[in-house]
């Protein structure tokens, strides 16, 4: 039987195959420290699991309808940019989908065309490279000076930009490296990109995990330029722990969330209803720990959770929100894009624990520092 040549050329996702060679030596009694995908060192909050079985009780459990995501989980996301991230969006203007690695996959295939240059800066999230060969485009990685701790600089990022670039990947703050990008390097490199003809890929998947002093501020949050070419990634996974329950969202200009909205229905047909009713309670009731505690977190000690809740900040055109399997239809009255978007401001974000360098392939958490193959460009060093 055949294999198709592009799954062939696909590389093996080496973080869950570390994650599972780890799994299979502590069943065999060794005692070992994986070094695989990004795993939060605390279970998903009660008040999130709950949220799940409340739903699951409700009889929440047909197709989400629409595909791209129940209208009470893209409000909630609505509400959880325009708090912590200075960025305002209609429910139209998102979508929900099976993990952040999903919404990045779509985004990816909603853009890229055969032959099109994606900028990935180095290091990366190993899934990057992998989705954009899937589309047929080419990677073009980008690295940094050590010094500046690998960051890209306007002047670098210029150099590598050119009439076929179609994408540019952010990724702040970054896995691996943990290395999180000032609000005026972000300006920086809006200076480059954001009078472009290129979509720019913001995965800010770790934006609440960053330790005190570290300011961050969303790309598209730069100005009405930056907002109208991003597409901002994140997910439920990192921040709420709940890595399993394959949750992450994107929003952006209303004809790219169409688009993706497009793939993701002959593909997943959607994340799963009862959890999408789980992301809302966490996005909306929202778990709060302060610098020290992520600290001790990181250190391996227990900490009970604080719940503090967070009243929803957006509302829509006003009108009631439906039940989990309310009509497309009903569901399209409701979704309505902001006509002057606020898209000033900086706000708070995140960085997990990093992943070990040497576990390339695509998935959670590792890092990539593969040799290009003929295929792909490197950028030269600063």
């Amino acid at each position: 039987m055949q294999i198709a040549q592009r799954i062939t050329d696909l590389a093996e996702s080496a973080t869950l195959a570390v994650s599972a060679k780890a799994a299979r030596l502590r069943a065999d009694g060794i005692d070992v420290i994986g070094f695989g995908a990004g795993q939060p060192d605390f279970p998903t909050p009660s008040h999130i699991v709950q949220a799940g079985i409340g739903a699951l009780e409700a009889g929440h459990t047909g197709y989400a309808n629409p595909a791209s995501g129940l209208l009470l989980a893209k409000k909630a996301v609505c509400t959880k940019l325009a708090r912590d991230n200075a960025l305002t969006y209609a429910p139209d203007q998102v979508i929900i989908t099976s993990g952040g690695k999903m919404a990045c996959y779509l985004a990816i295939h909603a853009v890229v065309n055969p032959g099109d240059e994606v900028i990935i800066p180095k290091p990366y999230w190993v899934s990057y490279p992998e989705i954009v060969k899937l589309a047929g485009g080419t990677p073009v990685y980008v690295t940094g000076p050590e010094e500046n701790d690998f960051k890209v600089s306007p002047e670098l990022l210029a150099r590598v930009v050119t009439n076929r670039t179609r994408l540019v990947v952010l990724n702040s703050p970054s896995n691996p490296s943990g290395v999180t990008y000032t609000p005026p390097e972000i300006r920086g490199l809006a200076q480059v990109l954001q009078h472009q003809n290129l979509c720019v890929l913001s995965d800010e998947i770790y934006d609440q995990l960053v330790f005190a002093g570290h300011e961050v501020l969303s790309y598209a949050a730069v100005n009405e330029h930056t907002y109208a070419q991003t597409i901002t990634l994140n997910s439920a996974s990192k921040t709420y722990a709940m890595t399993g329950w394959r949750l992450g969202y994107a929003a952006g200009p209303v004809e790219m969330i169409k688009a993706m909205a497009k793939l993701q229905s002959q593909s997943t047909s959607g994340a799963v209803t009862f959890n999408q009713h789980a992301l809302a309670e966490a996005l909306l009731e929202r778990e709060i720990l302060d610098s020290s505690e992520i600290e001790a977190v990181m250190q391996g000690k227990i900490l009970k959770p604080l719940k503090k809740p967070v009243p929803p900040t957006y509302s829509g055109n006003g009108a009631k929100e439906p039940e989990a399997d309310a009509t497309p239809d009903a569901q399209a009255d409701s979704e309505t894009t902001p006509e002057s978007p606020d898209t000033t401001g900086s706000a708070d974000g995140t960085q997990d624990t990093p992943t070990a360098p040497d576990t390339a392939g695509p998935d959670d958490g590792a890092q990539q520092q593969d040799t290009p193959t003929a295929t792909e460009t490197d950028a030269p060093r600063d």
